[in-house]
């Protein structure tokens, strides 16, 4: 019912004016493979806006909710055809202005092959090791552990609470994967091509509205409301989800949208109930209407029979008689947001249940944007964004704005010749560079090349 945008091959080209650059056949050429990245979200049934919750202004989409229900972190896993790991890269993005902080998402593989490409967004929220230090390049694939990795509720708490109360906030988990041709190069302008893949929300969550037309005749408060019959637990990657249209075909929606009409829950997924705290306790004799997100997060979910909803209030005498009732709800799939509006009418209430999808947010790289391409970036042992160098100039910028030149992070002057001394992380002199003539020398004052091109 939700998945999202489409999967777009943008190929790079000669203009029209152009003769046409062959290159010679090679069956181990290499390509670089620059991906684009879309959190998106499809338009769903019934979408129009209710009088409760307000999207966008057609009434379709709606933006997300908090900085938590964007793309915070992004791991890309490639894999070649005999399982191999190709690539296993960590990227983080701002989440304000969804530009990638520490990459480029340019990719160097092997032409020729159908590679398998994951994408795990924030990933720190399953309980799963992506890292490469687990799943190195050139190792084999862990297949079957990765994609039966689920997310699982313990008890009647929630996988993620970004709730009122919660002491921690978690960036909400999103996941999928894709297979995707890489042709070979038959011209020059084939060695650089691009795909764009999208990537969408692991879990989703439920909002309320409650409002009360008949007056009790002593002051009551709405304390809680509860679900029962949702999922225990679900995979965090899709597990066989059929989308319409199908993933590898473009989307006929003019919002670029596809819904998800089938997908697989775990064998034995369970079911629970899900308690969504109110705060502040809501006086059902105000006559006025809340409307309250409790920034809960639950495995996507299949009935096995009916969803129950419960209000519980500080007078147990009116739960009671409300008691529970069924909840008009099917399967909700992953990356679904349930608004629920409930009518208090005295002793009954009535329930509306709405399905909206988030807007699409396309989270763009560098790959194809104008960024001055001799900008290198020096990681860490560990694999962490230290800062950029220029290999033509010789200067260094900072990792979060390769605007703003930074002073060398390797600075010392030799004392002789004034020259900056370049060393290693133990001390050890490797070069020595001439800021004034941008000319780089061996540790014996022996003019060399520049060692970072």
């Amino acid at each position: 019912m939700f998945a999202v945008l489409a999967l777009i091959v943008e190929a790079c080209g000669s203009s029209d004016y152009d003769a046409p650059s062959v290159i010679e056949p090679d069956e181990d050429r290499m390509v670089v493979l620059g991906l684009n990245v879309i959190v998106g979200e499809t338009p769903g049934e019934n979408n129009v806006g209710s009088r409760a919750f307000a999207g966008s202004e057609d009434g379709t989409f709606e933006n997300p909710a908090t900085e938590y229900e964007k793309l915070k972190t992004l791991r890309v896993i490639i894999v070649r055809p005999d399982g191999t790991v190709e690539h296993n890269r960590y990227v983080q993005f701002d989440v304000a202005t969804g530009q990638i902080i520490s990459d480029n998402l340019e990719f160097e593989v092997k032409s020729g092959e159908i590679k398998r490409i994951y994408l795990f967004g924030n990933e720190a929220a399953v309980n799963y090791d992506f890292r490469s230090s687990n799943i190195p390049e050139g190792s084999i694939f862990p297949t079957e552990a990765v994609e039966n990795v689920t997310i699982r509720v313990s008890g009647t708490s929630s996988p993620i609470n970004n709730g009122p109360t919660s002491q921690t906030r978690t960036y909400i988990p999103m996941s999928e994967c894709f297979d995707v041709k890489i042709d070979r190069p038959e011209r020059e302008e084939d060695l650089h091509i691009s795909r764009t893949l999208f990537i969408t929300r692991s879990l989703i969550k439920f909002s309320f509205s409650v409002k009360n037309t008949v007056p009790y005749g002593v002051k009551t408060n709405l304390t809680g409301i509860s679900i029962t019959g949702l999922a225990g637990s679900s995979f965090y990657l899709p597990r066989n989800t059929v989308y319409n249209p199908p993933k590898d075909q473009p989307s006929t929606n003019n919002l670029g949208g596809r819904y998800i009409t089938s997908y697989e829950m775990p064998a034995n997924f369970g079911t629970t109930e899900c308690n969504f705290p109110v705060l502040p306790y809501y006086d059902l004799d105000s006559g006025e209407e809340l409307t309250f997100d409790s920034y809960i997060y639950l495995p996507e979910t299949k009935t096995t029979g009916n969803y129950q909803l419960r209000l519980s209030f500080d007078n147990p005498d009116l739960s009671d008689w409300l008691g529970s009732r069924p909840l008009d709800l099917k399967d909700i799939p992953r990356n679904t947001h349930v608004k629920i509006n409930i009518t208090l009418n005295g002793s009954i209430y009535d329930v509306e249940v709405q399905m909206v999808p988030y807007a699409g947010v396309n989270l763009t790289p560098d790959f194809g944007l104008e960024v001055d391409k001799n900008l290198v970036p020096i990681y860490d042992e560990n694999g962490e964004l230290l800062y950029y160098y220029n290999r033509v100039t010789g200067k260094y910028y900072d990792k979060n704005n390769r605007d703003q030149e930074i002073p060398n992070p390797y600075l010392g002057i030799d004392p002789n010749t004034g020259y900056t001394i370049i060393r290693d992380d133990d001390g050890n002199v490797l070069y020595y560079y001439d800021e004034s003539t941008g000319q780089y020398y061996d540790k014996d004052l022996k003019p060399i090349d520049n060692p970072y091109v």
